[in-house]
């Protein structure tokens, strides 16, 4: 009898151990499946070096909690640890899938808003979870079955988040390298400036026109007459740099390169000349895989230390950011001064970051993006300066871009149609609209600003660009469309006035130069 019962108890017990690592590896995958397609996302998109990996382990440490509680929550609904999986995985590929399934619906034109299809996958959960408590469906019989299913859960979880973390320690290696190799005249942004208290210091305004063209570029290409806005320009004091060129292709690529000039001197301007010839998903490829193999993130070690606000705020500027434009611009400038701290620093770099912005684009979370505050985007003064003596205002995201428009304007034009570049003059105009008024407001109040107007790139979109190859374009034409920008200052003459236009490679190194100190030369 007492050996029945030694027997009894240690079957008891290899039983009760076999359901507790069976529920642990059943929990353990419910709260890796969301993971799997975070870090599946973040492979995707981490070329574009935007991306910040500790904003990653952010949102998979929230994934984890919350796949850990849904889990527990479908145990004690139906009843099994299967059923509780199979909710899990329905669960988390419509939480991932929504942005496309969504695409889908609209390409159907079947009558259905975000909130419907959401109430519409929230129903179905309700019914297959009403279905297995009720009729309890022998899942246990097929137990080895899902036993493969959790296996490849956790090894296709660990296929995405491996090259993932040897991403990010080849770029923290390859950094580390870099620090400990450097040497005076090599690679670098500018961040000590040689600030001269008596220069004047206007407010200055920074028009970003997003994708605009050159006047001449837009005259020659569609034949059509824009005087009309040259003399508007003209009458309002600038100076047109006609005919402007900047060989980026690429809104990040570009705004690296106009705002730290020190960096494109010592590194950037030799890069981007090397891939000048390549159509911009091959020019953006080579230029961030190269970045990543000195060691170098946009998000990381460019984007937080813009030489032109690093030297404004020297010089006792306020920085002002009118409109968030996500990933490319700075969240903050705590990180100049150590006082937020890192939890802080990166739960707001997370709201206003490119994670966040994907995220929003692919599952049902959709955040007011441009709507949360942006107090953090504009810094007064650094601890210890005096208060601040001008604004710097930065006007971003004037959106000239030709699709965009085309969808606005035609509805027959299907999402990133690359045959309706005819649409470009249209969206040129309206754009060319929108900044003579902004323009005019800013005058009506302070009729002494220094007024900078400069875009990042022309038409870049790769596949209207190999539409227009297939059409007969040559490389050079489909080129000059993508390097043609358009750029004009205004300097009034009590600033000391423009003698003649300034390059846009110049412009950072003009306003620096007059208004904080001497610190760049200027290129010819």
């Amino acid at each position: 009898m007492e050996v029945k019962e030694v027997i009894m108890k240690e079957r008891g017990k290899y039983n009760l151990r076999k359901r507790i690592l069976t529920y642990g590896m059943y929990c353990m995958a419910s709260f890796l499946i969301p993971n799997i397609l975070l870090f599946d996302l973040y492979n995707r998109n981490h070329v574009n070096s935007i991306l910040i990996f500790s904003h990653v382990i952010l949102v998979a440490v929230l994934l984890f909690v919350t796949g850990f509680f849904l889990f527990i929550i479908f145990k004690c609904v139906v009843g099994s640890v299967e059923g509780a999986l199979l909710l899990a995985m329905y669960f988390w590929l419509s939480f991932w899938l929504f942005g496309g399934i969504q695409r889908m619906v609209q390409s159907l034109s079947i009558p259905l808003n975000p909130i419907s299809l959401i109430a519409l996958m929230l129903m179905g959960i309700i019914i297959i979870a009403v279905v297995f408590r009720r009729y309890k469906p022998p899942f246990h019989k097929i137990r080895p079955a899902f036993n493969v299913l959790v296996i490849c859960i956790i090894t296709i979880f660990t296929l995405n988040v491996a090259p993932a973390v040897n991403h990010e320690v080849t770029i923290v290696r390859a950094r580390n390298q870099l620090n400990e190799q450097q040497v005076e005249g090599g690679l670098y942004l500018k961040r000590e400036f040689n600030v001269e208290s008596d220069l004047p210091k206007p407010d200055i305004y920074w028009f970003h026109m997003d994708g605009m063209v050159s006047i001449e570029m837009l005259d020659y290409f569609w034949g059509t007459s824009n005087d009309y806005l040259r003399e508007e320009l003209y009458q309002r004091g600038f100076v047109i740099y006609n005919d402007a060129k900047l060989n980026a292709s690429n809104t990040m690529i570009a705004i690296a390169a106009l705002f730290s000039p020190a960096f494109y001197d010592s590194f950037y301007g030799e890069r981007m000349v090397s891939v000048e010839n390549k159509l911009t998903e091959e020019r953006v490829l080579a230029m961030n895989t190269e970045m990543a193999q000195m060691g170098l993130t946009y998000a990381d070690d460019i984007i937080p230390y813009f030489e032109l606000f690093v030297a404004l705020l020297a010089g006792g500027y306020e920085i002002i950011n009118t409109r968030p434009h996500s990933g490319v611009m700075p969240n903050s400038f705590e990180h100049l001064t150590g006082n937020q701290s890192f939890i802080t620093r990166q739960w707001e770099g997370l709201l206003r970051g490119g994670l966040m912005e994907l995220i929003s684009l692919t599952t049902p979370i959709s955040l007011p993006l441009e709507n949360i505050e942006q107090v953090p985007l504009m810094r007064s003064h650094l601890e210890g300066d005096p208060e601040p003596l001008a604004r710097f205002v930065w006007i971003a995201n004037v959106d000239a871009h030709m699709l965009d428009l085309a969808l606005r304007v035609d509805p027959t034009v299907t999402e990133r149609d690359p045959t309706r570049y005819d649409l470009y003059p249209l969206g040129f105009e309206r754009a060319a609209q929108f900044m003579i008024m902004k323009i005019d407001e800013i005058l009506e109040r302070n009729p002494h600003a220094v007024i900078v107007i400069q875009s990042d790139h022309g038409i870049h979109v790769q596949s209207t660009q190999q539409y227009m190859l297939d059409q007969g374009y040559s490389l050079d034409q489909v080129l000059d469309l993508a390097h043609s920008v358009f750029s004009a200052v205004r300097i009034p003459d009590e600033y000391g006035g423009i003698e003649a236009p300034i390059a846009p490679l110049n412009i950072t190194r003009e306003l620096v130069n007059r208004f904080v100190g001497e610190n760049y030369e200027l290129l010819p």
